[in-house]
């Protein structure tokens, strides 16, 4: 087993594997946590949101309750202006005073007039935090509903909130006919209700589902984070997976969810969470987890799942000018880009794909693999990169090549002892360059 120092400076390697362990850790936890709340109702949109908040932000932490005394802080809110705005409705029974037309009217006033409450499609830790949101004052579609529609509740008004893929809205039921329910539609700027007819899609049986709206959030998130791969990407894949996802999105949490669902121990979840007060069943779901077999083009390389496999070692050619580690540019398209590994000549699979299009050199040269400003990875011919005389750390890339090296150095990215065994001859040729860096001029 490796050995690293538990005393800081941490090296980029061991946070890369203590995030993997506190992902697992929090994910296991939060996964025990929301089948304990769905047995007994459905997780309301506010808990949702924090929930998927959490998964996503495993290093920070997101508390349940901070969320449940915001909102009953922003009700409070609302009550003051209905007292203020209906005076003459002030009695001893506090009973059912103020009608939902009243109180649905109240909350957007005090949400989008007076604190001027702006909603967007983005959807990030930022806009889907209820927190943050509240706040900042702008949040996601969907995050600004829920919010609504959990202060409406405690005020007295119940609503549900209806999420589809292209659209959502807050509905009332008016049961003053309990034989004949109407349905209003709550225009959430202004509190007004209008008749709803109900979207075609909309069955009379329809009602609110927790993981419904789990998956609509996913997906605004995913959608709004793009190609980007970093833990908060890797964090998104495994909610897929625990929510049950396809196989193009490989996961350790596979149908996890539906498997623990079914055979939980309820006595195990009213108790303490300590690996002490687990079963033998709960056990092999976890050793599951860890040896699980996962496809090897998953992002950061986070689950695989033995031990780092070291390659032959590779020895240096004198064709191959720039060492694992540097920080180059590429000529034509000028994006910066770290090495992780060469190749003495393009192999034959990604001969098939490419083309000799601008290169002089064809594809008997070093070849290297590079992971891009763009945080994407790249197969590009030597001739086509350049190092850069003065580099600084690539912050954002550093989650995507983590596992590999220790540090930056000031110059290039120090490969840990791993790395080392398979690319051993890199310090003379990275320290060539880094002499001819400092000779030139205010370098």
């Amino acid at each position: 087993m490796l050995q690293y120092n538990t005393e800081k400076p941490y090296t980029l390697t061991e946070m890369h594997y203590a995030k993997c362990v506190l992902s697992h850790l929090m994910h296991s936890y939060l996964t025990v946590k929301w089948i304990k709340n769905q047995m007994i109702e459905e997780t309301p949109p506010e808990i949702v949101l924090n929930f998927i908040v959490q998964w996503i932000d495993n290093e920070n932490f997101h508390f349940f309750e901070d969320v449940l005394n915001k909102l009953d802080i922003w009700a409070d809110k609302v009550k003051a202006h209905l007292t203020n705005a209906h005076p003459d409705q002030l009695t001893e029974n506090t009973d059912e005073l103020y009608t939902p037309a009243q109180i649905f009217s109240a909350v957007s006033t005090v949400l989008f007039h007076q604190n001027r409450m702006t909603m967007t499609t983005s959807a990030n830790l930022d806009t889907l935090d209820v927190l943050k949101v509240l706040e900042n004052k702008v949040g996601n579609q969907i995050a600004v509903y829920a919010i609504y529609q959990a202060i409406a509740r405690r005020c007295g008004a119940a609503c549900d909130l209806i999420v589809f893929v292209n659209h959502l809205f807050l509905e009332w039921r008016c049961e003053d006919n309990p034989n004949k329910p109407v349905m209003y539609k709550i225009q959430i700027m202004t509190g007004e209700l209008e008749a709803n007819h109900r979207c075609p899609y909309v069955s009379s049986r329809f009602k609110y589902s927790a993981d419904a709206l789990l998956h609509s959030l996913h997906a605004c998130f995913v959608k709004s984070l793009g190609p980007m791969q970093n833990w908060a990407s890797a964090n998104a894949a495994d909610l897929l997976g625990f929510l049950g996802g396809t196989y193009t999105t490989p996961s350790a949490y596979d149908i996890f969810y539906q498997f623990f669902s079914g055979d939980i121990d309820l006595i195990s979840l009213n108790s303490s969470l300590d690996i002490k007060n687990l079963s033998e069943r709960e056990m092999a779901i976890i050793l599951s987890l860890v040896h699980v077999k996962i496809r090897m083009n998953r992002p950061l390389g986070k689950f695989q799942n033995k031990a780092v496999k070291i390659s032959e070692a590779r020895e240096h050619d004198v064709t191959v000018k720039y060492g694992v580690g540097m920080v180059c540019s590429h000529k034509d398209l000028e994006y910066q880009c770290i090495i992780i590994g060469w190749e003495l000549s393009c192999n034959a699979e990604w001969r098939t794909r490419l083309t000799n299009d601008g290169q002089t050199t064809g594809f008997e040269q070093p070849y290297y693999n590079v992971v891009a400003n763009d945080q994407t990875e790249r197969y590009v011919a030597q001739e086509n990169l350049v190092p850069v005389n003065r580099p600084n750390r690539l912050l954002h890339l550093e989650d995507l090549v983590s596992k590999d090296f220790s540090h930056f150095d000031g110059f290039s990215y120090v490969m840990n002892d791993e790395k080392k065994t398979e690319y051993p001859e890199e310090g003379p040729i990275i320290e060539e360059h880094r002499q001819r860096c400092m000779t030139i001029e205010n370098y």
